[in-house]
């Protein structure tokens, strides 16, 4: 390619590498031998925030180029062709995914006074020269030579012709640099004065056209599984109430990506489709709750193999959940109260599952009040107005025979084994109602048209308008893990349990909701091409 000939070239050629140098860093991330546009961006919306992946480059980090190749490279220099080859220098990258075509090299760091990490020195943006700081990579794919280059090889290839010809070609432009990140990366004290330190996203621009960039930092081969132990502490932080909604989004979604993928419906012509096909094809297909699927389904599943239910072990599948999701709201497009939000309908206030999550017990006096048949009716915003909903009859705070030892009562939450409740429930869902929404609610037509209605000040306040389906699919699959650990694993019992035991739609030990999620398995396959196996026994 020769020489850089203008500030146009030089810009257009970095806005292309620094968008290539993301995706080979999302590659190795992901473990994975190429990535969507959208897998980039879910990968380096933490990227800048996380410090697993703001490690700093110190002295023997793992380098390659762009423009890198094992390949033999046959170069015609006048009247002499020129025959470079590579030799396996024995460098590798543990654990990173890197191209196997790619030459390895060592990072050198020359310019930092003393040694910062493991009794390495922390790499900075003027250890940047050839041969001190930077090795060559082997042979250059790019085959065009100026004059210059073409008598720098056949001088070298008097010398060596077996470790490419790289080592005749490279110039580094300039030092290190890193424009993508909006980051203040710390300072370290070199020869040269306090120098920016060096992560994962710097890059050195060669004059031959190439770009040199870190494949491992030298500190760790941190790998997919660091990264997804990383997201499942701050789900554990967003169910505990202590990260935001944006925040667990992200985490969600970079971990969603490592999962596989959920099973699809099976193609067929129009002409052969069913009326469930035509009814739920497309909505099986959407994928806009998937990321949550698979997130929250892996961090459960984990949860139950690492003892939450002591000796009960089971796995929970994804495709269940979705089957779930469609027969609870439609796959969010349902009639029922808040469909869009809580899509597993799992925190609705006059079901079980909200107040058995949550630790709190809506049968307390005065945190309730009493409607026409339901023992206890509570206070509800949905964003636009308050709202009453009322307890199922059969509701026991207390937990039974089944769930517990007669020796020791104790909550259902506690009999759960969630302790005092999930934290995003107690703290950002269900409060008490105000002194400041006293008059909100009186001023309503739900409470003008009660029987002797009582002041709500001090009742339970569900704020629904604060639910999202990530929340709901989160808190979903715990109730529904719960109810399958109360029937020894079986998958078919847990489906029926979360739906108060089939009881509304019983016919028969298959009541009509576990039909109506077998009737969605059925319909499936997965990537293997094998069919979706129906509810387990």
């Amino acid at each position: 390619m020769g020489r850089l000939k203008d500030d146009y070239e030089i810009q257009q050629r970095q806005e292309y590498l620094q968008r290539t140098n993301k995706e080979n860093e999302a590659k190795r991330i992901l473990e994975k031998e190429s990535v969507t546009a959208e897998e980039i961006e879910t990968v380096f919306e933490l990227y800048g925030e996380e410090d697993i992946f703001k490690e700093y480059l110190v002295n023997g980090a793992i380098l390659t180029c762009e423009q890198s190749t094992r390949k033999p490279q046959e170069v015609k220099v006048h009247d002499e062709v020129l025959n470079f080859s590579v030799m396996d220098n024995g460098i590798t990258a543990g654990k990173a995914s890197v191209d196997k075509d790619k030459v390895l090299g060592k990072l050198i760091v020359t310019q930092t006074k003393r040694a910062e990490v493991r009794s390495e020195k922390h790499a900075t943006t003027v250890d940047y020269c050839f041969d001190r700081n930077i090795p060559s990579f082997g042979n250059c794919k790019n085959i065009q030579y100026n004059s210059n280059e073409k008598e720098k090889l056949l001088e070298g290839a008097a010398k060596d012709k077996t470790h490419g010809n790289c080592q005749y070609l490279i110039q580094i432009m300039n030092e290190w640099e890193d424009e993508d990140l909006q980051k203040s990366p710390l300072q370290f004290d070199t020869r040269a004065g306090m120098k920016d330190g060096l992560t994962m996203t710097n890059m050195l621009f060669c004059s031959h056209g190439g770009w040199i960039y870190p494949v491992t930092s030298g500190q760790s081969d941190y790998n997919k599984q660091e990264i997804m132990q990383l997201m499942m502490r701050k789900m554990d932080a967003y169910l505990n109430g202590d990260l935001s909604e944006a925040e667990a989004e992200k985490a969600i979604k970079l971990l969603s990506l490592f999962l596989p993928e959920i099973a699809s419906v099976k193609e067929k012509e129009p002409e052969e489709e069913d009326e469930w096909e035509k009814e739920w094809a497309d909505k099986w297909r959407d994928d806009k709750y998937d990321p949550y699927i698979k997130a929250w389904t892996h961090y459960w599943n984990q949860k139950i193999d690492g003892g939450l239910f002591e000796n009960v072990t089971f796995q929970i599948r994804t495709e269940v959940v979705k089957a779930m999701i469609m027969r609870e709201s439609s796959w969010g497009t349902g009639n029922k109260m808040n469909a869009n939000r809580d899509v597993m309908q799992a925190l609705h206030p006059g079901d079980y599952a909200l107040w058995i999550l949550s630790g709190y017990d809506p049968t307390i006096e005065k945190m309730s009040h009493e409607g026409k048949t339901e023992a206890a009716v509570v206070w509800i915003y949905d964003g636009v107005e308050y709202k009453n909903a009322s307890m199922r009859k059969k509701f026991n705070y207390m937990a039974t025979d089944e769930e517990t030892s007669p020796e020791k009562q104790r909550t259902t939450t506690e009999a759960a084994g969630l302790g005092n409740g999930l934290g995003i429930l107690r703290e950002n869902i269900i409060s008490v109602v105000s002194e400041q929404e006293v008059e909100a609610i009186q001023n309503t037509d739900e409470w003008k048209n009660m029987n002797n209605p009582k002041n709500p000040k001090g009742e339970y306040l569900i704020h629904f308008d604060r639910v999202t389906p990530n929340m709901s699919i989160a808190c979903g699959i715990r109730h529904l893990a719960y109810h399958t650990k109360l029937k020894d694993g079986s998958e078919l019992e847990g489906v029926r349990g979360y739906n108060g035991k089939g009881a509304e739609e019983k016919t028969g030990i298959e009541d009509g909701y576990a039909k109506d999620i077998n009737t969605h398995l059925e319909h499936l396959i997965d990537s293997n091409g094998q069919s979706v196996e129906r509810l387990q026994k």
